[in-house]
């Protein structure tokens, strides 16, 4: 009885703290790899074209097309998805006929929050023409699911992102980021990809005069995303192992993401494990892990993951972890370390200041008297350092982080 109340609030406390974990990529299926298996239609998940009477073209090895599909022979940017659409046209029978791809976020996107968005395009080998109009809308339900005629010029929205006006592409070789940031309004739900402009204000160029005097730009797309500029490093709640067991740490996979975390094992900062947003670790021994994150739209952001050797005292030490007050954060000349109602002695003995490299810059044992702790930074450089509290054999561990600006 004592194990199931044990496991209950074990698994209680790390959904808590799993909460705290933010979206990376509000973007569904973001690199076209996930989708509906047949006989349903092979499109990907989350991705539909906007008008229901018309299917966009995607490459996957669901259709097992890629890369030549009829309009292009280039390989998807990564994985194996892509989707390829309309993007001009121009016929005296015809003037126009257009593709939009909609997505379905993930999860409505945050008021006054500020997002970094980004989507490759590139043109496809049979269009006579490149084009400067390739952007991004993000709208809500009421606006995106009441559009009548999917295939004309949307010009009564208004794209948050847009490919520079007079930036024409016609690389049908490699992939073009198309970039930008927004500040949300709170109630986007969908992304639309397409060119929302009139023939007379798309800015073409001449690529390839076969298929004229009909006048067209099909472009391929791949990973798209949308992440919040402030989102921070994840490396998700601390958990207990047993002997043998594996463990994941850190947020969902996710390829926008992915090549911007770095994972360390503590003390060593300088040889990154891996390169991921999440990944499996197999320790032996009670470990701390740090993810370190680098997107290019944000500041560089650590955090810190302890993987226990057992799941006894888990949910204690998390609880005391989160009681551990440091304060002042930042610190100029020292910082104090307490714990309401409890000796930090019980706990812990001593006292590591790691830098972001993991060298050791200095240590102090604690005593049994010592309800809370005063540590001197005035002789350390100004930067981010892990503060590490363990016992004597590093089982029972804590990890704050803190910041000296002199």
């Amino acid at each position: 009885m004592k194990v199931k109340i044990f496991i209950a609030l074990l698994s209680f406390w790390c959904s808590i703290k799993a909460n705290a974990q933010q979206i990376g990529n509000y973007v569904t299926n973001g690199s076209f790899e996930h989708f509906l298996s047949p006989p349903v239609d092979c499109n990907p998940v989350g991705w539909r074209d906007l008008d229901s009477n018309k299917n966009v073209v995607f490459s996957n090895s669901c259709v097992g097309n890629m890369p030549n599909f009829g309009f292009s022979y280039q390989y998807p940017r990564t994985g194996s998805g892509q989707a390829f659409s309309t993007y001009f046209f121009f016929d005296v029978n015809l003037p126009y006929s257009r593709s939009y791809v909609k997505n379905n976020l993930k999860h409505k996107l945050k008021k006054d929050a500020v997002y970094c968005v980004k989507f490759y395009v590139n043109n496809g080998n049979n269009s006579t023409h490149g084009i400067d109009a390739f952007e991004a809308y993000f709208g809500d339900s009421l606006t995106i699911d009441t559009i009548k005629y999917g295939h004309l010029p949307l010009i009564y929205l208004s794209p948050q992102i847009r490919n520079p006006k007079g930036n024409i592409i016609s690389d049908t070789l490699n992939w073009t980021v198309i970039s930008g940031t927004f500040i949300a309004k709170g109630t986007e739900e969908y992304l639309v990809i397409g060119n929302f402009e009139t023939n007379a204000n798309t800015d073409t160029l001449l690529c390839n005069p076969t298929g004229l005097p009909t006048i067209w730009c099909e472009a391929t797309l791949d990973d798209v995303s949308c992440i919040p500029v402030d989102l921070p490093a994840y490396a998700g709640p601390d958990k207990p192992f047993f002997a043998g067991d594996s463990v994941y740490i850190g947020r969902e996979l996710d390829f926008a993401v992915d090549p911007y975390c770095f994972w360390y094992k503590l003390p060593n900062m300088t040889t990154a494990i891996d390169t991921a947003s999440g990944i499996w670790v197999k320790p032996t021994s009670t470990s701390t892990y740090v993810v370190r994150q680098e997107l290019e739209c944000n500041t560089v952001k650590y955090d810190t993951v302890v993987v226990y050797k057992d799941a006894l005292g888990t949910i204690e030490l998390g609880i005391l972890n989160d009681e551990l007050t440091v304060r002042p954060n930042p610190a100029a000349d020292a910082v104090l370390l307490s714990l309401p109602n409890t000796q930090l002695s019980h706990y812990i003995n001593r006292v590591e200041i790691l830098d972001t490299h993991g060298q050791l810059v200095k240590e102090l044992l604690i005593s049994e008297k010592d309800a809370e702790l005063t540590i001197t930074v005035q002789d350390l450089d100004c930067g981010m350092y892990f503060l590490r509290l363990s016992d004597a054999e590093h089982e029972n561990v804590m990890i704050k982080k803190i910041a000296v600006q002199h």
